[in-house]
């Protein structure tokens, strides 16, 4: 928040939600990246959860300015999409991107959905990613 000159409460009371992952990346005692996943059921809206949500959400993908560049927001990239594979299988997946990360996420296999539009005055864009086969993941 502080290096994108947006700081604000991001509070949006999904982080606890039983079906909401965090995935942390430390180097040593150091926390260096971060994202979050949350199930169909749990995407909110910004007023609340949105009851019968068909697509699962990745976000606040974030890596620390000293480790980027090395392949860290690929893997975990790779992590989270893998297990909501796992747990919500034929779901489709949805982030919303900056629009100076889509290449990251287009390599992770999502694609731009729609026009871009500001969040916090930073251009975004939806982006959606179909779910992986067993065929393709090597998974049964």
């Amino acid at each position: 928040m502080l290096e994108q000159a947006c700081p604000y409460l991001d509070i949006d009371g999904l982080d606890t939600l039983p079906g909401t992952r965090h995935l942390l990346g430390r180097q040593d005692d150091t926390l260096i990246a971060c994202a979050r996943s949350l199930a169909p059921d749990d995407i909110g809206n910004g007023a609340g959860v949105v009851e019968g949500a068909t697509e699962a959400r990745i976000g606040r993908v974030c890596v620390a300015a000293t480790h980027r560049r090395g392949g860290l927001a690929g893997q975990l990239l790779g992590r989270l999409t893998d297990e909501l594979d796992r747990r919500f299988a034929g779901v489709v997946q949805r982030l919303d991107a900056q629009l100076d990360a889509v290449p990251l996420y287009e390599r992770a296999g999502f694609k731009r959905c729609g026009e871009p539009f500001l969040e916090d005055g930073i251009a975004h864009i939806v982006m959606r990613r179909a779910p992986r086969t067993a065929a393709v993941t090597g998974r049964p």
